[in-house]
Formats: C-alpha cells, sequence, structure tokens
C-alpha cells in the first residue's frame, strides 16, 4: 500500500529532527520532483538557499521567522500563514546549533503536515454537508 503525503511527511519529520534524515528524502519521491528532494536533502544540510527555495515553492506566501535560542543554542523556525491568527508552525532544532537551515526545514515540514490536516478537516466537513443536504432533499421529497 502506498503511504499517504501526509504518512510520508510525518515519517521524513521524525528523521530530520532525529538528525537521521541522510538518505530519507527519496521516501517523498510520490510527492516531490527530484528538485524539491535535492533542495530538502541540502537544507537538511545546512543549506539556507535551498531551505528559502523549498519555502518559496511549497508555501508560497507563507512568512519565515528565524531566531538564535539564547538557552539552548539551538535555532527556531517558524513559518507563518499570513492574515491568519494562529497557524504558523514553529520548531526547534538543538540537535544542530549551528544549522538554521534545519530548523528552518523542519517548519516548512510541519506546516504541510498542518495543511494536510487542514485539507482533512475540509474534504470531512463537505462530505458531512453533502451528506447532511441529501439527507433533507430526501425529507422534502417524502
Amino acid at each position: 500500500m502506498t503511504q499517504s503525503r501526509k504518512d510520508a511527511l510525518q515519517e521524513l519529520l521524525e528523521h530530520v529532527e532525529a538528525g537521521t534524515a541522510s538518505g530519507k528524502f527519496g521516501s517523498m519521491s510520490a510527492y516531490w520532483c527530484a528538485d524539491m528532494q535535492v533542495d530538502a536533502m541540502r537544507a537538511y544540510s545546512g543549506s539556507l538557499d535551498a531551505a528559502h527555495d523549498m519555502h518559496e515553492v511549497v508555501l508560497p506566501g507563507w512568512a519565515p521567522i528565524m531566531v538564535k535560542s539564547l538557552t539552548t543554542n539551538g535555532w527556531h523556525a517558524a513559518v507563518r500563514f499570513p492574515h491568519h491568527d494562529g497557524f504558523e508552525t514553529w520548531s526547534c532544532d538543538d540537535k544542530s546549533p549551528n544549522c538554521p537551515a534545519r530548523a528552518w526545514l523542519i517548519a516548512i515540514i510541519k506546516a504541510l503536515i498542518a495543511e494536510a490536516d487542514a485539507s482533512t478537516a475540509a474534504e470531512t466537513i463537505a462530505a458531512s454537508s453533502a451528506t447532511h443536504a441529501d439527507a433533507l432533499r430526501r425529507l422534502g421529497d417524502e
């Protein structure tokens, strides 16, 4: 059985957060083109340019935020959807304190997972509404 996009993202997130993602980006081949997989791999390895390029492609219009932690020596990153209070993802990468690109990659992946959750919820609501409308129609026909 093919892994869902959300499941593949969650698995990749676990590896990126654990620092064990080398060689794992191919698992996204069903969902990301080769260039996107390379950008993710390069961001994981420290390329801010790759993290930026990936961000622009998969989260257009979202704002990145980067903050160096003074207490953990790690990087905190967020991606925020403008004009939508509360829809942002934060990540912290203390395992690679000199790698803000990896923290940014984690935030991107978390945002993509949140989008997958939101689209699943929207589909569920739409299906429920259609079922409800159909039931009302049938009641009107009786």
